[in-house]
């Protein structure tokens, strides 16, 4: 059996090598956080029928964003029988830190065989949990003091900053970096093949040692925050934990993407020269009511549903996954004001839209939304696919309508009145 190694040659190795030194040269920072280097430790490794053994390992993120540890397969293996055999235990170590139990899945596909030294060969397991936290055993300088995270961001491509903003959320202040520090790269060159790998984007912030599984569940939801606010799909990440002088160790995330960034410049609601300060005003307000919102509301589904819809080509679904944010988020608003499923069975998309612009002070809420997008535009496109009544510019025309509508009422929703900017009527400065 041949099969293609991750390392198939000293010749690829080295254009490799080459490559990865010139976006190095170019990206700076932003480069060691983002293509994050694999990270050296040792596995005991159980195999289902095999005696235990020990190797060499390094775990590192895939070009599919993925977490994987390559370590050496047992000194006999059959193949394909043995990477049928279903999940393999492993404990991992790493110098300085608590040995961590993960859960395997060997692939063939990953599978690096030399034949000429097969202490050479090496096999990618792909691991079955995230997040994966090395944390540090006890130390001296460690005791007591606060631990800092680093949650290096993927997409968060914007023009809404230069250099950094601070803000408070979730308890916790909170710091979000421009890894380019001012560099000319723009927007367009980063998007350029590199986006899904190179990070663009530092959140910091502080906290007690046994505050930090809460500090990155809240770094997710800024992360959904920034999705929408930014209009593009922030993802990733590698998070850095340090504490004292000696503790510093990764743990990598995989956090989901919805859509992508090819449209963030169009769909952002904040720039530095429009809106000075509205990014960190906005995600400071929207941080507080987040956790009651999210209990009922669901916004984070919302802004899925925006960030699909903005990065489809599709005009017919972009259409859709609009309606399906308005629905989505006027039957939780009904919910939420104590409307019961009952009440809400009969209740058409207009009239939940017309009670949230004559009850839940939406007077925003034009009327050809409260209207006619039941009958125009919701029916023919649930029941026959498609939206005879409209072109592709007036489907185009009416989706980026109803975008702005359902961001409207989010902004809302998260009680956030400053400016911002509404991508409906020309990309012009407007408020809630």
């Amino acid at each position: 059996m041949t099969m293609q190694g991750k390392k198939s040659s000293a010749n690829t190795g080295k254009g490799n090598l080459i490559m990865m030194q010139k976006i190095e040269a170019r990206y700076g920072d932003a480069f060691q956080y983002g293509l994050v280097g694999p990270l050296d430790c040792r596995a005991r490794i159980m195999w289902p029928s095999k005696p235990p053994y020990d190797s060499p390992a390094i775990i590192y993120i895939g070009p599919d964003g993925r977490s994987w540890l390559e370590a050496r397969p047992p000194s006999s293996l059959d193949l394909p029988a043995d990477f049928q055999s279903g999940p393999i235990a492993a404990e991992v170590t790493l110098a300085g830190a608590a040995p961590l139990q993960l859960q395997l899945t060997p692939t063939i596909f990953d599978a690096n065989i030399s034949v000429d030294d097969p202490s050479e060969t090496k096999i990618g397991f792909r691991i079955s949990q995230t997040p994966i936290v090395f944390w540090p055993t006890s130390s001296e300088d460690s005791e007591g003091k606060q631990v800092r995270v680093e949650l290096s961001l993927l997409n968060c491509l914007h023009e809404a900053f230069v250099g950094s903003i601070k803000f408070t959320g979730f308890g916790y202040q909170w710091e979000l970096s421009d890894l380019f520090n001012g560099r000319s790269e723009s927007a367009n060159s980063i998007r350029n093949g590199l986006i899904d790998s190179l990070a663009t984007t530092l959140l910091t912030t502080t906290c007690g040692a046994d505050e930090v599984q809460k500090v990155v569940d809240d770094a997710w939801k800024i992360s959904r925050l920034l999705s929408f606010a930014l209009g593009t799909s922030v993802s990733g990440c590698v998070v850095k934990f340090s504490q004292g002088e000696r503790s510093q160790l990764h743990s990598y995330y995989e956090w989901p993407k919805f859509g992508t960034a090819t449209n963030a410049r169009e769909f952002s609601f904040f720039d530095t020269e429009r809106t000075p300060g509205g990014l960190a005003d906005f995600l400071s307000v929207a941080c507080a009511n987040f956790n009651r919102i999210e209990s009922s509301h669901l916004p984070s589904i919302v802004i899925g549903y925006l960030e699909q819809a903005r990065s489809n080509n599709v005009s017919d679904i972009r259409v859709a996954l609009c309606v399906f944010a308005a629905e989505c988020f006027s039957y939780q608003i009904e919910r939420a004001n104590g409307v019961t499923e009952q009440q809400l069975s009969s209740r058409s998309i207009e009239q939940k839209l017309n009670r949230c612009k004559n009850h839940y002070g939406m007077a925003f809420i034009d009327r050809q939304f409260t209207g006619e997008t039941r009958a125009n535009v919701r029916n023919p496109l649930m029941h026959t696919g498609q939206i005879p009544s409209m072109n592709v510019e007036d489907k185009y025309k009416w989706s980026q309508e109803m975008y702005m509508l359902v961001s409207r009422m989010v902004f809302h929703q998260f009680g956030f009145t400053g400016e911002f900017i509404d991508i409906q009527n020309n990309w012009t400065v407007t408020r809630n």
